[in-house]
């Protein structure tokens, strides 16, 4: 189980507050989002919410992570191979995760690349 600790957050104007440390370990890397952690949790385009549900608690904890790790300024596709990781980690099916990973793989590609350059 990658998730060693539960999501535990209040909402605030603009996003989300994480209340306790988020503790991971996927792969054998471990991970630790510290309490005050500031998320969106997931940016899920309505074009998606067919597929995904922002009310998804599976996803969650894995978008906190998603969102430390490039607000760390790690790299962006190693970010989002972690996001995917944790997401099947966390219970959600092969295709949802995919597309997911796929929808922040082409955020990277055509918005975050085009800022970055």
């Amino acid at each position: 189980m990658p998730l060693l600790s539960p999501l535990n957050v209040r909402s605030v104007k603009d996003g989300w507050i994480l209340l306790e440390p988020l503790h991971w370990d996927i792969d054998g890397l471990r991970f630790a989002v510290p309490a005050g952690f500031k998320t969106d949790l997931a940016s899920i385009p309505s074009c998606l919410r067919w597929i995904i549900s922002n009310d998804n608690p599976n996803i969650r904890a894995p978008a906190v992570l998603h969102d430390y790790l490039l607000a760390l300024g790690d790299d962006r596709n190693e970010a989002d191979q972690i996001f995917y990781l944790a997401l099947r980690e966390c219970g959600v099916n092969s295709f949802v995760a995919f597309v997911m990973f796929l929808a922040v793989w082409l955020y990277t590609l055509f918005v975050a690349g085009r800022n970055n350059g």
